[in-house]
């Protein structure tokens, strides 16, 4: 029999409330999604991992649409709950703990303390001071150059286990292809998929929310942990086109640089990280443009994402 919750009213109604808006997105990432069920499900697991592990002055962060994450204090020191949503379609979030264990030698990725729930809830020590490297705002190129580098120490890792879930196979892969359906670069993505391989475990989504100053370095957060060509790691590369200048003009010249740029502190060969790019930019601004209700932000995003697209034609 369980205890008694270790959750204040205020912590509780706290992290309802949070609850109920990561509810409001689900819907949107898995179809036929049952919204009541699994926000009884992430409740119930939150306070259970809450009580199993002592957790102490909890509170909910803001940002995310995805799972409940919670700062708290164990035994004095501060760190961080997560609670995963168990969805048909979602499986894929049980990799994140797995991966961030797997990348742990490299010292660039947040501290996996423990894992409950077949890995869909994970405790973490908290990162401090915090601050993310997109608030730093950093040149484009210097941005790139500082996900690059850390690109570089998650790809430098063994081969992975084939445990993970391949990119070719996944979720992400087949929206790709259902917004490229038609489209000139519909083959060129079925050949990167295809040529690819699983030689790298990819976080797929690096940018500069996800990475944590530590001290005096960076730490990386919430990977998505598919197996792929390490060239495919190019997310830095599709969030720099929103720097892209008004004039087109000179489009080719300045993404080709970027390209340039974050392929040479990934150690990647700077014409498969741009081709895959463009396949990638191509299929998100179409997949952006087919929404029912297209905001002026992701209007600019998509418009950004054709501009890259296009500028890297002639280095893919």
């Amino acid at each position: 029999m369980p205890g008694p919750s270790v959750l204040t009213a205020a912590e509780r109604a706290a992290s309802d409330l949070a609850l109920g808006r990561l509810a409001g997105y689900w819907p949107g990432y898995w179809i036929g999604c049952d919204v009541p069920r699994t926000m009884a499900d992430v409740r119930s697991r939150f306070e259970s991992a809450a009580q199993a592990w002592k957790l102490r002055k909890i509170e909910p962060l803001g940002g995310g649409g995805v799972a409940l994450v919670c700062a708290a204090t164990q035994a004095g020191r501060p760190v961080i709950v997560k609670v995963n949503p168990r969805v048909p379609g979602g499986e894929g979030l049980r990799a994140e703990g797995r991966a961030l264990r797997f990348w742990q030698s490299t010292g660039a990725v947040a501290h996996v303390l423990d894992l409950r729930d077949d890995e869909y809830t994970l405790l973490l020590a908290r990162i401090r001071p915090g601050d993310r490297l997109e608030d730093a705002r950093l040149p484009v190129e210097q941005m790139l150059t500082e996900l690059g580098r850390l690109a570089a120490a998650l790809h430098a890792t063994p081969p992975p286990p084939e445990s993970f879930p391949p990119l070719a196979r996944s979720n992400t892969a087949r929206h790709w292809r259902w917004a490229l359906a038609g489209d000139p670069l519909e083959g060129e993505l079925d050949r990167r998929l295809s040529d690819g391989g699983t030689e790298a475990l990819l976080h797929g989504d690096l940018h500069g929310r996800n990475a944590l100053r530590d001290g005096d370095t960076w730490k990386i957060i919430d990977p998505h942990a598919l197996l792929g060509d390490r060239h495919a790691e190019i997310q830095p590369l599709l969030e720099a086109s929103l720097a892209l200048p008004a004039s087109s003009r000179d489009d080719a010249e300045l993404v080709g640089g970027w390209v340039r740029t974050y392929a040479h502190a990934a150690g990647m060969q700077a014409r498969r990280a741009a081709a895959w790019t463009r396949v990638i930019a191509r299929a998100r601004a179409l997949g952006s443009a087919s929404r029912a209700h297209q905001s002026p932000e992701d209007a600019a995003w998509a418009s950004g994402l054709h501009r890259l697209a296009e500028g890297l034609g002639t280095l893919a």
